[in-house]
Parts: structure tokens; C-alpha cells; sequence
């Protein structure tokens, strides 16, 4: 019997581009032909408690479910903010080095607006909005996704898609009977296709289900690239 899901990447899937580092990603970007929806940058585990670092941003950092940064990131500050956390720690501190430093390698690529809002996050009920939470597409040209926390985002084929309404303005999907969900890793960077991209048929993705052991912690940023 075929599993519901799994986080190997699909085989042949003509949507996907698979690549190996950031570089290769955005000019990945700019060089995708309209049938390109999905580019997964495969990290794998990355050293560092996320887990924990997802609580201590919680705890000491966040008014909303995102960092907001006046001007510009400033890494020394969210170091200094996050080592006041009772359960911090040389892995906490080395988890909250990697996300400053893809935040620092990715900000140039970022819209104005996400140069101001670009870390998530999301608490263990699950978001706000709770059409994140059925397959959706975004409202975006090119947005870009690091996961550093299980269970990470779910995604279907758009040829596995069925179209079962719509929560206010947004579009919902369900994935067709027998087809697979798969779902990205903690480690891995993607930039996936939203619905401004034209005509271009759009990525399909939800959140997880809510009521988690822990909060999600994500990068995410919308694109000045790509067309």
C-alpha cells in the first residue's frame, strides 16, 4: 500500500530544481522556466538547538509571531537578547548562528517589506489564519522558506491537486486520493512559486498540524528576484 507521506524529494518531478547552496538557488531563481514551482536546497541536520532557540525567541524577543527589525538586521543584538534566556546555551547560541547567518546571506534577496519581517515563530496552537493549515498557494512571486524545526511544511504536486473550495479569498486544495504528502526537513531552504508569478501554476503547501511539542521556527522572505 503506498504511504501518505514522506520527506524524500519526488523522483522526475519536472516542478523541481534541486540544488546546493544559495548561490545556485537564486540564480536557480532567475533562470526558472515557467513550469518550475519548487527549488529545495537539501542541507540536512544543521548542529545547534532550534527547539530551544524557538522558546527563547518566544520568550525574550518577539511582540508578534515575527522579529521586526527598524532598519536593518543587527546581529549582535539578537545574540545579546537571546543569551538571556535561562535555558540558553553553546547549542542555543550556535542554532541562533545559523539563522543570523542566513538571514545576513539572504536579506539582499528580500523584498523592502521582508527586510523588516522575516523570522517566524509559530506557536504550538498553529497560526492565526487557519486556511494555513490546508493546501494553499501564496501571495507571492518567488518566497523563500528555511526550516529549522519538525515537523516542517507539507507540500503536494500540483498534479496531485484537487480543488475543494475557497476560505474567503484563498483558494483550497486537497491532495487526491492514493497521492502523496511530502514534507521538507529541519535544514532545508526552499523558494517556492506564489500565485503573482503570472499564469504560472502556483506551489501547494500548508503548515503542519497545530497543537505541536514546540514552536516552528522559520525564515521567510519574499523575493526581489525572479520573474
Amino acid at each position: 500500500m503506498l504511504q501518505d507521506y514522506t520527506t524524500e524529494l519526488p523522483v522526475d518531478y519536472d516542478r523541481l530544481i534541486q540544488v546546493g547552496s544559495l548561490s545556485e538557488m537564486f540564480d536557480a531563481v532567475e533562470q526558472a522556466g515557467p513550469n518550475i514551482n519548487i527549488i529545495v536546497w537539501r542541507r540536512g541536520e544543521l548542529a545547534g538547538d532550534f527547539n530551544t532557540l524557538s522558546r527563547a525567541i518566544t520568550s525574550e524577543y518577539f511582540t508578534d509571531r515575527y522579529l521586526k527589525s527598524l532598519n536593518s538586521y543587527e546581529e549582535s543584538d539578537f545574540l545579546e537578547k537571546i543569551s538571556r534566556y535561562e535555558e540558553f546555551s553553546p547549542q542555543v547560541e550556535t542554532a541562533a548562528l545559523q539563522v543570523a547567518n542566513d538571514i545576513k546571506e539572504t536579506l539582499c534577496h528580500m523584498t523592502a517589506e521582508r527586510q523588516r519581517k522575516y523570522m517566524a515563530c509559530i506557536t504550538a496552537e498553529g497560526y492565526r489564519y487557519k486556511d494555513t493549515h490546508l493546501f494553499h498557494s501564496d501571495g507571492a512571486v518567488w518566497r523563500l522558506l528555511a526550516a529549522y524545526t519538525n515537523p516542517a511544511t507539507e507540500w503536494i504536486r500540483n498534479q496531485d491537486s484537487v480543488l475543494v473550495g475557497k476560505m474567503g479569498q484563498t483558494p483550497i486544495y486537497d491532495k487526491a486520493e492514493g497521492a502523496l504528502t511530502y514534507q521538507f526537513q529541519s535544514g532545508d531552504i526552499w523558494v517556492h512559486a506564489g500565485d503573482y508569478r503570472d499564469d504560472f501554476p502556483a506551489f501547494l503547501h500548508k503548515a503542519p498540524e497545530p497543537q505541536l511539542s514546540h514552536s516552528r521556527l522559520l525564515v521567510t522572505s519574499d523575493l526581489n528576484c525572479g520573474a
